[in-house]
C-alpha cells in the first residue's frame, strides 16, 4: 500500500475510514489514497503579458533557455542573485505553458510571498485568471495560473505540467520530506526551481545562472563587526538611528519582542498578528525600524530598505539566510543601493562564506 500524496508505505500510518484507506502521515492535509477529479479553469485564454520595461540581455537569454529545457522535458534550476529578476525570467515559461494548454503552477514556502507575487503577476497577465491558494485563501483552488504555498500542493495530485518552485531551500519546505513528496507528486511534467541559495543537490540539475541585478548595480556586501555583546548593542542602536527604513534581524522571537518594547518599534515574527498590515505600514514609512526574525529574509521587496543583523553568528542564521537577508537591499531600480551590517560576538565561518559568495556574485 502506498499513499499517492506523500509516498508513505508504512502500514502503521493507514486506517480504514468509510471504506477508504486514509494516510495518517498527511492527514493534516485532509488527503488519502483516492484522487479527486481536478479541472483547469478555462480552455481558451489569452496568455500575453505586458511589462512596463524591457528585460536585460541576460534575462532574455535565461528566459529562452528555461523554455527550451521544459520543451526538452528537463527539470531546471535558476540560480540567480537576489533582485536579479527571477519572476520576470519565468514569464515566458508561464506563457509557453498556457499557450500549449498545460497546467501551470507556482509554489512558494511562505504565505506573504504568495500574495505579493499574485498581485504582481496579475498586473503582467491581465487577461488570465490567477488564484492565490494559502492560509485564508482556500475557497477557490483552480485557475489558469495557480500560485500557492508548498503546503497547499496536497490539493493537486498529479496535476501540474509545469510547476515552478520559488525558494525551495527555504523553511518550511527545506528538509521536510512530507512537503517535498507532496510537491513531487503534484507534478506530471517538469519542475523549475528558483533560488539565490541552492543546495548542492539542486546544483545537480541543469543549472542556469544570473548574478547580475537587472538594474546593473552590485549586491550589498554587509560590513562585519565582531565585538562583545554590550558594544554590539551600542553599535546596533547607533546604526538604526543613523539609517532610514531598517529591517533589524534578530535570531529569536523572544529577542524580537524584547527589543520591540525597548526600542519602541514594531516586531514581526511567525506568531505575529496582522503581518500584512505591519509590513504595509513599514513600506509606507509609518515607522523607521521593523524588528524581525528570519520570517522577512526572503521574497519581500521593500524600496529603500537597509538591514542590520544582530548576532549574525547565532546558529539560527546560516549562510543561505544571511545571503537572502543581504539580498533585501537594493532590489528596486529606484533605490538600487543601501547599507547593511552583520553584528557578531565571534568570528563565524558561515558569515565569512556569505561575504565570499556575495563578492563572487559581484565579480
Amino acid at each position: 500500500m502506498k499513499c499517492k500524496r506523500c509516498n508513505n508505505q508504512d502500514l502503521r500510518y493507514f486506517f480504514l475510514l468509510k471504506k477508504e484507506y486514509v494516510c495518517r502521515k498527511c492527514l493534516m492535509f485532509n488527503v488519502g489514497l483516492l484522487d479527486k477529479e481536478l479541472y483547469s479553469y478555462s480552455e481558451d485564454l489569452d496568455a500575453e503579458y505586458q511589462l512596463g520595461f524591457d528585460l536585460t540581455k541576460e534575462q532574455k537569454v535565461l528566459s529562452k533557455k528555461v523554455v527550451e529545457n521544459i520543451m526538452a522535458k528537463k527539470d531546471v534550476l535558476i540560480f540567480a542573485a537576489c533582485g536579479s529578476g527571477k519572476t520576470e525570467i519565468i514569464l515566458k515559461t508561464i506563457k509557453y505553458g498556457l499557450d500549449n494548454k498545460l497546467k501551470v503552477g507556482i509554489a512558494i514556502p511562505r504565505r506573504q510571498v504568495v500574495l505579493q507575487l499574485s498581485e504582481r503577476l496579475s498586473e503582467y497577465f491581465s487577461k488570465i485568471k490567477i488564484v492565490s491558494v494559502c492560509e485564508g485563501y482556500t475557497k477557490e483552488l483552480f485557475a489558469d495560473l495557480i500560485i500557492c504555498t508548498t503546503h497547499q500542493l496536497h490539493n493537486y495530485p498529479n496535476y501540474f505540467d509545469i510547476l515552478i518552485i520559488d525558494e525551495p531551500d527555504a523553511f518550511p519546505f527545506a528538509d521536510n520530506p512530507l512537503l517535498q513528496a507532496l510537491a513531487k507528486n503534484s507534478v506530471k511534467g517538469n519542475t523549475v526551481y528558483m533560488t539565490a541559495t541552492p543546495t548542492k543537490q539542486m546544483k545537480q540539475l541543469e543549472t542556469l545562472t544570473l548574478f547580475k541585478r537587472y538594474h546593473g548595480h552590485d549586491l550589498l556586501v554587509p560590513k562585519v563587526v565582531i565585538a562583545f555583546k554590550p558594544i554590539l548593542l551600542l553599535k546596533m542602536y547607533k546604526w538604526i538611528t543613523l539609517n532610514k527604513k531598517v529591517l533589524l534581524f534578530v535570531p529569536t522571537i523572544a529577542l524580537a519582542q524584547k527589543l520591540s518594547k525597548i526600542l519602541g518599534y514594531p516586531a514581526i515574527h511567525s506568531k505575529s498578528d496582522a503581518k500584512d498590515e505591519i509590513i504595509n505600514q513599514f513600506e509606507q514609512g509609518e515607522f523607521n525600524v521593523l524588528v524581525t526574525t528570519t520570517i522577512m529574509e526572503r521574497g519581500i521587496t521593500i524600496e529603500g530598505v537597509n538591514i542590520c543583523v544582530l548576532y549574525a553568528d547565532h546558529p539560527v542564521f546560516n549562510q543561505a539566510s544571511l545571503i537572502q537577508i543581504a539580498g533585501r537591499v537594493g532590489r528596486k531600480a529606484s533605490a538600487p543601493n543601501g547599507f547593511g551590517i552583520f553584528l557578531c560576538e565571534n568570528k563565524s565561518e558561515k558569515v565569512d562564506l556569505c561575504i565570499a559568495e556575495l563578492e563572487m556574485m559581484n565579480a
